[in-house]
């Protein structure tokens, strides 16, 4: 179609190729999934029945399928700006549940998937999965996390299955990506301190009156959270020996300090003697 000089070009319709992503060639799934990603469509709304029909793949059988799958998931994150922040609720889902997998090869695969979100959308994933995204990594690395003195809640799949078939380089794969997970979770992004120098000096500069800047509309995503209203709170003398992680799943984490709190109350020394044991350096 041409338009005042200027080409526009329509948006495929991925109706039919969407739904071959459940065909039950493998081959099939992933040339639908190269295609895809090489007609992407420029129209947002598309978006959502397009990731609900592909995010299951996380976990196909394939290891060509998923590697496809880790392609289209970058190619939409940089196309479509801050789509991964509105879908990674639902998308985590499916990580989590292919990090707890039985098959090594889609465990190993599950933090590929994983980057992805805390690249491109942290903020929703650290919020609303901090928690949950841990013991995970727990289960994953064959970590375990004590309940209580008397009792050991072991979160990790079986030790053979960890040992024997997962390569040493798969699981330091694992350790960046949660090394890049801490950090997202436990300190503030370059945006965040970008955007509170704006807001503290810049707005100062420019601002008819000294308290002008405290009546604009905020300069940075949901700035009430810290008032903590209608959520459950970690209570401050926390105590991981009495505690239930079962209980921690309705605990908010919104606000860094609570999330530093719960790594050192319940993560911390897990992790420290999961990496002393199997000497992982």
């Amino acid at each position: 179609v041409i338009s005042q000089g200027l080409a526009v070009v329509e948006d495929v319709d991925l109706t039919r190729h969407l739904s071959l992503t459940k065909h039950h060639s493998a081959t099939t799934r992933k040339e639908v999934l190269n295609y895809i990603e090489a007609h992407l469509p420029s129209n947002p709304s598309s978006y959502k029945n397009l990731l609900n029909s592909i995010v299951p793949l996380i976990m196909d059988q394939n290891s060509l399928v998923r590697q496809s799958l880790v392609s289209l998931l970058i190619s939409i994150s940089k196309k479509q700006e801050g789509i991964m922040e509105l879908h990674a609720r639902s998308i985590v889902l499916f990580i989590h549940s292919a990090m707890t997998h039985i098959q090594p090869d889609i465990r190993n695969d599950s933090t590929k998937f994983l980057k992805i979100l805390v690249d491109y959308g942290p903020n929703s994933l650290i919020k609303s999965s901090w928690i949950k995204t841990l013991k995970c990594f727990c289960q994953l690395l064959n970590w375990q996390l004590n309940v209580d003195s008397k009792k050991s809640l072991s979160l990790s799949i079986s030790t053979k299955s960890i040992s024997s078939k997962s390569n040493s380089q798969s699981r330091l794969y694992h350790l960046e990506i949660l090394s890049n997970f801490l950090n997202k979770g436990l300190f503030k992004f370059e945006i965040e301190k970008n955007l509170d120098d704006i807001s503290n000096n810049d707005l100062k500069i420019y601002s008819i009156h000294a308290l002008t800047n405290l009546y604009l509309l905020p300069t940075v995503p949901e700035p009430y959270t810290h008032l903590k209203l209608f959520i459950k709170e970690l209570p401050s003398n926390t105590n991981p020996n009495n505690s239930s992680f079962i209980d921690l799943n309705n605990t908010s984490c919104e606000d860094i300090e609570t999330r530093r709190k719960i790594l050192i109350d319940f993560f911390e020394k897990p992790m420290k003697r999961g990496l002393t044991d199997q000497n992982i350096k």
